[in-house]
Parts: structure tokens; sequence; C-alpha cells
């Protein structure tokens, strides 16, 4: 009798410690797989360690991260172009990281992205006082959120201003017109014996370019009285700004080139508040930038976020890590921009 008590007692125990190992695994296989898009530079920022920690604070989900360089297109390359590629990027992956170069309004109302706002609505413990302001409202438009930011960089003007001193030129300021940087431009822009232009006097990105006439003209681009904003593009002020803006990419004088590249040889540069400093590639002559508002007194964001692709299967589980790559010091203190 007692010898059946004891195998009755170290079966029952068997069975307990197999439940518990069987409980995890059936946990792990029932985990829900979701994929995060990232460019191939932070591969390095999302680390094995920030997804294991995700993972252990969400034990149903499991992710994989996928480096993908491409940046969802241009509206330089025509409205087709830019809407498939931007269609592609965001079929990418449940998760994507984003910016103003591959999340635009055409593409989320062209259906690509998933509108947060009813998972932000219902998220009780997301406190947006934790954003900057300007930066929480950067994703926002037609009533609408489309990705959670971790970070942004300030598009402002940049110049060497020893360039300027050679030929006796005023530094920029936030008082400067069009006519000022046109002439600025032209002066410092260097031409051989022929008349060609060898080195731009500027170089800004079809994706800064918008901040310049948004800080020139003093307001936007629409009609902000309806949803969805309609261009209002008939203003004669633009359109003076965008005809010597013309003359000056037909005589070659701006270059579209941006970033440290364009930093290393051309004396003005319109983009982010990271190519001040030194120029990384002049080791032997570094020469420190200077930097002034915007002609016009403004200056621009470039934010930084996560986005849910509207084709996900698991939107819950794709805002979970949204706002969980949103929320770590180690995603935001690695971008180029203000955390």
């Amino acid at each position: 009798m007692q010898r059946r008590l004891l195998l009755f007692s170290t079966s029952i125990l068997l069975l307990i410690v197999g439940i518990v190992p069987m409980a995890a695994a059936q946990a792990q296989d029932s985990a829900t797989t979701i994929q995060l898009s990232v460019p191939q530079f932070m591969k390095q920022i999302i680390s094995d360690q920030l997804i294991s920690d995700f993972e252990t604070a969400n034990p149903t989900i499991k992710v994989n991260v996928l480096a993908n360089d491409d940046n969802g297109g241009s509206a330089a390359e025509g409205a087709a172009a830019a809407l498939t590629a931007a269609q592609a990027y965001a079929s990418t992956a449940d998760v994507l990281f984003v910016d103003n170069s591959n999340l635009s309004v055409e593409a989320t109302r062209a259906g690509y992205y998933l509108d947060m706002t009813p998972l932000t609505s219902s998220d009780t413990a997301l406190n947006v006082d934790d954003f900057i302001p300007g930066v929480w409202q950067s994703f926002q438009w037609d009533n609408s959120i489309w990705a959670l930011p971790v970070s942004t960089d300030i598009i402002i003007l940049t110049y060497d201003p020893a360039a300027f001193d050679k030929i006796g030129l005023a530094y920029p300021n936030e008082r400067w017109t069009m006519d000022d940087l046109d002439n600025a431009t032209r002066k410092l822009a260097v031409v051989d014996p022929s008349g060609a232009v060898t080195t731009a006097g500027l170089s800004v990105s079809n994706y800064n370019l918008l901040w310049l006439f948004r800080s020139l003209l003093g307001k936007g681009f629409y009609d902000a009285s309806t949803t969805p904003n309609a261009p209002l593009l008939n203003d004669p002020t633009l359109q003076t700004l965008m005809t010597t803006w013309a003359a000056l990419v037909n005589d070659k004088m701006v270059s579209s080139q941006g970033g440290f590249a364009a930093a290393d040889t051309v004396p003005m540069q319109i983009g982010g508040s990271r190519t001040l400093g030194r120029r990384p590639g002049n080791n032997r002559n570094q020469v420190a930038l200077s930097a002034s508002l915007l002609p016009g007194g403004g200056a621009g964001l470039n934010p930084q976020g996560f986005a849910i692709s509207s084709g996900t299967q698991y939107p819950e589980q794709a805002y979970a890590l949204a706002k969980f790559l949103s929320s770590s010091p180690d995603v935001a203190n690695n971008f180029f921009g203000v955390s």
C-alpha cells in the first residue's frame, strides 16, 4: 500500500514538473511573429538585447528585424512612381522606420499606413507629454496619427564662415530674403574659365527644399480649412519665389546632394543640424560650420519614428513594438538629432 502511494505521488510530481516546460513551449509556439523594417545603419541600434528586452516584456510576440535601405521613393520621380515605391516600402514589414523621406501625405491617403489613433486613444499608459509637442504633432494630419516619433533633426541653414569671409560677404541670418539667398549662392559658387559651375554655392535635398519655401512664405502650401487639406499653389508670392529658385537650378548654382558629403565642399547647405561641427572628410584642414535659421526666420523638423503598415495582421502587437521603440533611450540617443 505504501509503495503504491509512493509511486502515485512520484507520478504526480513528474507530471507537475513536466507541465511547466510544456506550457512554456506552447506559449513560445503560439507567439505572434512581426517584422520590423529599419535602415542598415540602424541594425546596430536595434540590438539583439533590445529585441530580447521587448520579447521578455511581451512573451507572446516575436520580432524579426529586416534591414531595408529603400527610402520609399520621391515625388521628383513622378506621382505614379513615388506611390509605387511608397507602397512597396510599406509592404515590407508590420512596423517600419519612417521620416520625411518615406512617410508622406500621399502615402497615407493612398492607404499604405495604419491610422494609429484608435490604438493611441485606447492606450491609457501613453503619455503624450513625454514628447516634444511639435515632434509629436509632426506625424499627424487628416485628423490621424501615422507614427510614433523617437527623435528629430532640425532643418536649418549651415554655412562655412571662411567662404563668406573670403569674398567679403555678410553671414546668413533669419532676415534673409530669397534675393539675399540668390545673391549669396551665385557669389559663393565656383565657376571655371569656360563658365561651367564646378562647385555649387548651395546644396539642398529635395526633401528639405519645402522648408525653405515654407519659411520664406510664412505659411503652408495648402488650405487648412479643408480635410483633406487641398493644395494652395496659386499664391503670387510663392510663384515669385519659385521663379527665382528655378533660375538658380537652371544655372546649376544649386546641388541636390545633402548631408555630410555636401558639407565637405559646398559652402552653404539647407539641411539637418547634424552637419554642424567639423567636416568629417577633411582631416588636414577641418573647418567648423556655423548655422542660421532659414531665410524668412523659420526652421523645419525631420522627425524619425515608427509607423505601422496597413497590411499588418497584428495591429496591437505592432503598436506595442512601435511604442516600445519610441520610448527607448537606447534608440533615441543614437539618432542624429534631438531626442
